[in-house]
């Protein structure tokens, strides 16, 4: 059977012995070929990671008044930008599992470029609310689909802490780059004084994420073939052989395969309706998974969401702190991600861990530190930065997580629309109407009581996270992704250990 498990056929004695893509791919080893795309996914989702934070930290720099905008905009503007990626996720999953990964990866890009230079060079509101909804859309197809691109070119041992790492690190990256350009600009057309027409700052932070992007897509472009698991899903096997030969020669690993590199079509696999494959993600085997995926994600998605989107306002309304100022102070609020990535790294491929406890014990860590925050800390601007610290620490890793577990519990048919779906759940959840609510909470409360009653919200989220993932859903960690949604035909129940790979093939056991 293609990307699970290699068996007997059972249904006939005397059947010779085959060997499914993910075998092939764990033969062929991590290579040059893993590497190139590990850096082309990773430049996508740093471009996504400055466009997460571009519009709310460029806000004070925009011509509010000649825009005639206020406070409320700034909640619109965000919002926009997030319902483009809820809009782009689900459109764009469900078109990437019929066309492929490498289609839609160029289709983020002729979208994403042209939207993004457009909002550097926007002259009134409108046209900016416009340009952010497009480059939304486009950042809502290229991050469930480079994150299910690459997962299906991994080898099994590298991929929890490899798919982990990509979001973890890539949004820090990105976010922390985009700052800094911020900075750099600041000193060429002053932070703050710069007439009716606002200070042009931002128009560069605005543009700087093209040039990941078309460094990105030319890597995908020049180098990598389509995923081979989404071709023998598809039917095509003669394709998707050829790119399990492309992959084992790129890396020096051509002797290495199994049977020269042969594949077993998918049972149950090959040119199915895409509308009949869309709602099996909502029957049963799949219903519960995507179910689980869509709830869990929400709720990882407000704290984090929440205090990405607070912290600068409250830097700037509360505390009164310059642009320069502020950029700094986020900065480090931004890399204290990479605090809670080391100790996931840690956590998330332990077979006595694996992702369910990993999320479950840094959820338990975010109450006890929301509930100090919200109750012990006198609010003064020190206690603030610190708090948020520690915050963004505990609530980072668990969200980016979810990238591993979700993309293990759906198979390679479902899995760019599951993983859109789910994703596009947290933007929507806390990118679209978390905003939208804190805006409105702050306006009738201030920021302070507005921060505390948030973090109360946050608190509940967490304790229900944590009773969910303890009690539901399978763990992953270590096992065989499936490749087809017939509950029959699902190995995932095989430890690594415990695949039987033909004999004869040079192949020592890869240990997770």
């Amino acid at each position: 059977m293609g990307g699970t498990m290699a068996k007997k056929n059972e249904a006939e004695d005397g059947e010779e012995e085959t060997i499914g893509v993910e075998d092939q791919i764990d033969l062929a080893g991590w290579g040059n070929l893993q590497t190139l795309a590990y850096l082309a996914a990773f430049l996508f989702i740093v471009s996504d990671g400055m466009e997460l934070i571009v519009t709310n930290v460029t806000f004070r720099a925009m011509p509010q008044e000649k825009w005639g905008m206020d406070d409320t905009n700034r909640g619109y503007l965000i919002s926009a930008s997030f319902m483009g990626f809820v809009v782009g996720g689900l459109v764009g999953g469900f078109v990437a599992d019929q066309v492929g990964r490498r289609t839609m990866l160029y289709v983020h890009t002729a979208i994403f470029l042209p939207f993004t230079i457009c909002s550097g060079l926007s002259q009134d509101y409108e046209t900016l609310m416009l340009a952010r909804l497009f480059v939304g859309l486009s950042m809502g197809i290229v991050l469930p689909t480079s994150v299910a691109y690459f997962s299906e070119l991994c080898p099994t041992s590298y991929r929890g802490r490899a798919i982990g790492s990509l979001p973890m690190i890539g949004f820090t990256m990105g976010e922390v780059i985009v700052l800094l350009v911020g900075l750099f600009f600041m000193r060429i057309y002053g932070e703050t004084d710069c007439g009716g027409d606002g200070c042009d700052w931002w128009r560069w932070m605005m543009v700087a994420g093209v040039f990941p992007d078309i460094i990105a897509v030319s890597l995908v472009f020049f180098f990598l073939p389509e995923s081979p698991r989404f071709l023998l899903a598809r039917g095509r096997v003669e394709e998707a052989e050829k790119a399990v030969r492309y992959i084992a020669e790129f890396n020096g690993a051509s002797d290495k395969l199994a049977g020269g590199g042969r594949l077993t079509p998918v049972l149950g696999g090959g040119g199915e309706d895409p509308r009949k494959l869309f709602l099996e993600l909502f029957e049963a085997p799949l219903r519960d998974n995507l179910v689980l995926v869509i709830v869990v994600w929400s709720l990882l998605s407000l704290p984090l969401f929440g205090m990405s989107f607070s912290f600068p306002i409250l830097l700037e309304k509360q505390f009164d702190v310059s642009p320069s100022l502020q950029f700094m102070l986020m900065i480090p609020f931004v890399m204290a991600e990479s605090v809670g990535i080391a100790i996931a790294f840690l956590m998330i491929d332990n077979t006595g861990v694996g992702r369910k406890r990993t999320i479950a014990a840094f959820e338990v860590s975010c109450v006890v530190l929301l509930g100090f925050a919200a109750y012990v800390s006198d609010w003064s601007l020190s206690w603030v930065v610190w708090s948020y610290l520690l915050l963004k620490v505990v609530t980072a890793a668990p969200y980016n997580v979810m990238y591993v577990w979700a993309t293990e519990l759906l198979p390679t048919t479902h899995r760019n629309q599951g993983l859109s779906i789910g994703n596009s759940s947290t933007k929507f959840v806390g990118g679209v109407v978390l905003p939208v609510l804190l805006t409105a909470l702050v306006i009738a409360q201030g920021m302070e009581t507005a921060s505390r009653m948030s973090f109360a919200g946050y608190v509940a989220a967490c304790v229900i996270v944590v009773a969910i993932v303890l009690n539901m859903g399978r763990e992953t960690v270590g096992r065989v992704m499936t490749d087809v949604a017939d509950e029959s035909q699902d190995d995932s129940h095989l430890l690594l250990t415990e695949r039987h790979i033909p004999s004869g093939q040079g192949y020592e056991p890869l240990q997770p």
